[in-house]
């Protein structure tokens, strides 16, 4: 962290006497205080004539990181895909001008206690490197880089950080990666963006508008130019596609990590699993509602019945990959400006389970 020494001079009261070292540092700490922000591991990087100090945060069970400059002539990042592809444009969009190896944070709301609202974490840009077989990530400062504390080791070569009240993940990804996300062990999801390093290869940072402990660093997963889904575990996703009408859209799920989804492309919708089931999902847009369920099976007599002022209902099934289990999808039409109270396309599904028994789901009140 660097604290502009002039920015301090014009909030605080200047006393009749001559500045010193002592005086900015004191209205250093008091500014700081007034934030009620946490910093570990501070340390006075050097003091010059009164008209820099710079703190700067050590890394976490060694010496005092020690701000680097950047180097000259470095190569640009620029977003070599399809521009039709809107969902790897945006992935890669926070990199999108900056060198090789860095990627800018996007403002998003603080959520630590004491925080209001409307409290924003700044956009700051950061850049990636290796150090110690390890992925790091270092805060970029005008010509030089800061580099951050190590908060955790992650599988595969990523680590953990914190900086500026929230944490933040950098983690290497496949070289045809379209897209990647990460959640959190408390069920957080958070934003990144994806960034091409020096030798070519990808990687992903990621931040979330909190602090959170090492334990719960979580997991990543992606999706590659090819459509598949793995994940930072090691685990690849199963993933079923089901046609309904003209449209199509894939279940996917990480059944070790309990997450589930249902996009048409991006695994980008996840929810945690509940005892081995993806949980009850509805949804509306465009003038469509729709209703995805998992359940035991196999099934039969699969059967709904509409909801009101809803047309051109439709209902199919599929068995996830590896599983009995089968996932239910059902949508239909909103006449215009009526709704369907629930965003559920049909008030009733029946099916008949493994046991030869009638179940049932049923829309919630409107």
């Amino acid at each position: 962290m660097s604290i502009d020494v002039e920015e301090l001079l014009r909030e605080t009261p200047a006393p009749p006497m001559s500045l010193s070292p002592a005086s900015v540092l004191g209205a250093a700490k008091q500014d700081v205080v007034r934030r009620r922000r946490r910093f570990a591991g501070l340390a006075t990087a050097g003091v010059a004539a009164a008209a820099a100090v710079a703190i700067t945060v050590g890394v976490v069970g060694g010496s005092q990181s020690t701000p680097r400059p950047i180097p000259g002539d470095t190569p640009t990042q620029s977003i070599d895909t399809n521009p039709r592809d809107q969902i790897k444009q945006s992935f890669f969009s926070n990199s999108n001008g900056l060198p090789v190896g860095q990627v800018r944070s996007s403002a998003i709301p603080v959520s630590s206690v004491g925080s209001d609202g409307d409290e924003m974490t700044p956009e700051t840009v950061y850049a990636v490197s290796t150090l110690d077989g390890v992925l790091r990530l270092s805060r970029v400062e005008g010509t030089r880089q800061v580099l951050l504390p190590l908060v955790a080791k992650l599988a595969g070569g990523g680590s953990m950080t914190t900086d500026r009240q929230q944490s933040l993940v950098v983690r290497p990804l496949p070289a045809d990666v379209r897209v990647a996300y990460e959640v959190f062990g408390d069920g957080g999801f958070s934003d990144g963006g994806g960034l091409t390093m020096p030798d070519g290869s990808k990687a992903g940072v990621f931040w979330i508008g909190t602090t959170v402990p090492a334990s719960d660093a979580g997991f990543a997963w992606w999706r590659t130019t090819s459509g598949h889904l793995a994940s930072s575990t090691g685990e690849s996703a199963k993933t079923v596609t089901l046609s309904a009408g003209d449209r199509k859209a894939t279940y996917w799920e990480f059944t070790k990590n309990g997450y589930c989804g249902f996009d048409e492309g991006t695994g980008g919708s996840a929810t945690g699993m509940t005892d081995g089931q993806c949980p009850t999902n509805l949804s509306a847009a465009d003038d469509q509602a729709e209703w995805t369920q998992t359940v035991d099976g196999p099934i039969s007599k699969l059967h709904g019945v509409p909801a009101p002022d809803v047309t051109n209902p439709m209902l199919v099934s599929a068995t996830i990959p590896g599983t009995s289990r089968v996932v239910l999808w059902g949508l239909g039409t909103l006449a215009p400006g009526s709704g369907a109270g629930s965003d559920a396309p049909f008030s009733k599904v029946t099916w008949t389970g493994p046991d030869e028994k009638v179940q049932a789901w049923n829309a919630p009140p409107a």
